[in-house]
């Protein structure tokens, strides 16, 4: 998802919002197997007064969507 104009903080927030999305309904019609999906999220900002190519700000939310899953498994 590109946010254009969203705040470091608005794109956490918005990559909360669909993990909760996701996370709190079935994605099924058999109620005895529902299924349930998940989303690894990174973000990264762009700064337009130290501006990257769109490959790096890519790699950027790569990095922190990994950095997010090892948290996640070392929390649990």
């Amino acid at each position: 998802i590109l946010a254009c104009d969203a705040s470091e903080r608005d794109a956490g927030m918005l990559a909360a919002r669909i993990d909760d999305a996701l996370r709190t309904r079935s994605w099924g019609d058999a109620p005895y197997a529902p299924h349930r999906l998940r989303a690894s999220v990174g973000v990264a900002a762009f700064d337009p007064y130290a501006p990257v190519p769109l490959r790096q700000l890519v790699h950027d939310a790569d990095a922190s969507m990994y950095a997010v899953k090892h948290l996640a498994r070392m929390a649990a």
